[in-house]
């Protein structure tokens, strides 16, 4: 992707984190009354996820897999505004904030977790929208390169991801970056006309704290087109 194309986001990044999104009462067509709940009885796919055209509790209580603390937390679903190019649904957890922004073609979503007072301003996690492609040959490096800008950046290095069969491509990162380690993951993919690529970010301390947050966002995501998951 032109770089002009990928730029733009670490505006929309700031931009989000100041003007966040709804969640609860964001609900689309998928959530009117002429659409049955989902029950205990729903049909559901092997991850335990209902299925088919149903509507999604907005707020519910569980535990994060793989969280340490391990404690029940609140659980928001998500909806993107209805200008949004790609209309879907997800679960996010209550501290987690969300805004989202477009500019022409492109739009992103952002998932910022909110750990107290001492939350880092490279704690996120964004997914990205455009109907230009990638680049074929590397697309997974394409976004890492603009998204991971920054001249304080120092020893980046690489490695690509397997965890992620249903996705194009996945890289994780880690550099140094004004004397602290960050490190993340970026994920790239394709739906419909649009290319998309998830990029998760974070101080390498607070990856146990960060990751299963993402991972909810990830597996919870439902493209509200033809109801499938993200994650199959």
């Amino acid at each position: 992707m032109r770089s002009v194309n990928l730029l733009f986001f670490g505006v929309l990044l700031s931009a989000a984190a100041c003007s966040g999104d709804k969640s609860g009462d964001t609900a689309d067509a998928t959530s009117t009354d002429s659409v049955p709940m989902a029950t205990m009885k729903s049909p559901r796919d092997s991850m335990g996820r209902p299925t088919g055209r149903v509507r999604r509790e907005l707020t519910t209580i569980r535990r994060l897999d793989g969280d340490p603390d391990s404690q029940l937390v609140s659980i928001e679903l998500y909806t993107p505004p209805a200008d949004f190019p790609v209309q879907f649904t997800t679960y996010k957890s209550g501290d987690t904030q969300v805004g989202s922004g477009r500019i022409g073609s492109n739009a992103s979503v952002t998932f910022t977790p909110m750990f107290g007072a001492g939350t880092d301003p490279n704690t996120f996690i964004q997914v990205s929208f455009d109907t230009t492609a990638l680049d074929s040959t590397d697309p997974a490096g394409a976004a890492l390169k603009v998204m991971t800008a920054d001249s304080t950046m120092r020893g980046m290095q690489t490695s690509d991801d397997s965890s992620y069969p249903w996705a194009t491509a996945a890289r994780t990162f880690r550099y140094t970056a004004g004397g602290k380690q960050i490190s993340g993951t970026v994920i790239v993919g394709r739906r419909g006309s649009h290319s998309y690529w998830i990029f998760v970010k974070h101080p390498a301390d607070l990856r146990s704290k960060v990751m299963p947050r993402a991972q909810l966002i990830l597996d919870q995501w439902r493209w509200e087109d033809d109801y499938s998951y993200l994650v199959k």
